[in-house]
């Protein structure tokens, strides 16, 4: 048998293993109060849940503290939850459920009724500036000292836009504070009415849509009603939907307004606003000396250190390289010598069988030579003979030529012959053609009269008829031999 180990030695001194639900489940039962399986009545501020769903006819809302940001789940049905309206203070009657809820133990407040609505002390104003406040914190706050240091250290100015009531004189203040460092800034001075919400408003707009990197509220202090506009929601949200880093300075230093509450850095005074940049200017200027020095030693430290090891490296790698050169010369004087006694034998052996490729070149060209000349001298014997049997060629064209000449003269003569009868020919039909043309013409004015004369006789119709028969066939006669 295996012999029993150290962990289940340890198992059989417990009676029972829990798993994690068992173990939540038995001090979920555990927890006992005068409240268990009791009517509970439960006061505070009914906050709705987004986008929450119905489970079963329920949803899963919160009742948080009236004086703290304690809140605590609550069951609400249907038909009750259409009655309340988020954000308002009630009195519920319900009890208490225990939940184990993943490795926690849940409490959920079941809302049985809806004994009162209390008159709400949290305004929907105080509402809008807490989310906004919440809205701030979700994008973060922009640490304005470091930025202003890291724009030193790395040489570049800040864009700033200081805005001042229309006639505050608060900027004098300002410029003290920030004495002799105002050229490592580019600062431009706006003014607006601080008392309307829609000037500032309208002022944010225009600022935020130009390259500014930073946007300050600068003013003078008065008295605490004047300050109210800085509560104001509408005006915080556009401050907070601006890119740039947002500073206040309003000459209070008790009261703290929703716009101080967002700035990303809020001053007291316009004095201490410029001193602060001030400040931040020189401790930048002071720590990026420190630091180049401080550099400057610890790179001749490293350059030093870094020289030596390089220097007793480039040492051992000169002997190396000695070494190794005098071995490559020993080498190469030997290779240099049995190439020069290769090359000499080489160069005996070529400059022989060069001298018998010369020798038996000159005895072709010699060859070639004898049989270009015969050949020459049967081109030459040809040619003659060519220019004889041409010539008796020659001479027997031309006699032929001669011939054709003599034949050709005698047809030429004998066809302008031909022509020469023919045109009288010709003459001799042009004038028999008239002459019976004349005829035609006398005939023809004869017959007319004949006509004429026969047209007067009536009685003689069918000889009048005969004789136009008679006429006017003669006429086609005459017509077809005129044309």
């Amino acid at each position: 048998m295996d012999k029993p180990t150290k962990v289940s030695e340890e198992l059989v001194k417990f009676q029972e293993v829990y798993t994690p639900s068992t173990i939540l489940g038995v001090y979920a039962n555990a927890l006992r109060t005068s409240a268990d399986g009791r009517i509970v009545i439960a006061k505070g501020v009914y906050q709705q849940a987004k986008n929450q769903r119905e489970y079963g006819g329920y949803y899963y809302d919160a009742i948080k503290s009236p004086n703290d940001k304690s809140s605590l789940k609550a069951k609400v049905s249907n038909l009750l939850r259409s009655k309340l309206e988020n954000n308002n203070t009630y009195v519920f009657r319900g009890y208490i459920e225990k939940r184990i809820n993943f490795s926690s133990i849940e409490l959920v407040f079941v809302v049985d009724e809806i004994l009162q609505k209390e008159k709400n002390q949290i305004s929907d104003e105080e509402i809008k500036r807490f989310e906004l406040i919440q809205k701030k914190i979700s994008k973060g706050f922009r640490d304005f000292e470091t930025i202003v240091k890291e724009s030193i250290y790395n040489d570049t100015v800040l864009k700033i836009a200081n805005l001042y009531g229309s006639t505050a004189i608060v900027h004098k203040d300002f410029e003290k504070g920030i004495a002799d460092v105002s050229n490592r800034f580019k600062i431009t001075d706006h003014r607006c009415n601080f008392v309307s919400k829609n000037d500032l408003i309208a002022a944010i707009r225009k600022l935020k849509n130009q390259d500014y990197d930073v946007i300050a509220f600068i003013r003078g202090g008065g008295d605490t009603a004047s300050l109210e506009v800085f509560n104001d929601p509408e005006l915080g949200n556009e401050a907070i939907n601006a890119n740039q880093i947002l500073v206040t300075a309003v000459g209070h230093t008790v009261n703290e307004t929703l716009m101080d509450k967002i700035a990303d850095k809020k001053f007291a005074l316009p004095h201490d606003y410029g001193n602060s940049l001030k400040v931040w200017v020189d401790q930048a200027i002071g720590e990026q000396s420190k630091s180049k020095s401080r550099f400057i030693d610890q790179v001749k430290k490293d350059l030093t250190k870094t020289f030596s090891d390089q220097i007793s490296t480039l040492k051992k790698q000169l002997i190396t390289k000695n070494t190794e050169f005098e071995t490559a010369q020993k080498k190469f004087k030997e290779m240099v010598e049995q190439n020069q006694k290769d090359k000499t034998a080489t160069l005996l052996a070529n400059e022989k069988s060069h001298q018998t490729s010369i020798n038996s070149l000159q005895e072709q060209i010699k060859a070639k030579e004898k049989a270009n000349l015969t050949s020459i001298q049967s081109l030459q014997e040809q040619i003659k003979a060519k220019e004889k049997s041409n010539l008796a060629s020659t001479q027997a064209l031309n006699e032929q030529l001669k011939e054709k000449e003599k034949t050709n003269q005698a047809g030429i003569k004998s066809l302008q012959e031909q022509v020469k009868a023919k045109e009288e020919s010709l003459k001799v039909i042009q004038a028999n053609n008239q002459a019976s043309y004349d005829s035609l013409i006398k005939d023809k004015e004869k017959l007319s009269a004949k006509l004429e004369n026969l047209g007067k006789a009536k009685q003689n119709i069918a000889i009048y008829i005969a004789i136009a028969t008679i006429v006017g066939f003669a006429l086609g006669v005459v017509i077809k031999m005129f044309f």
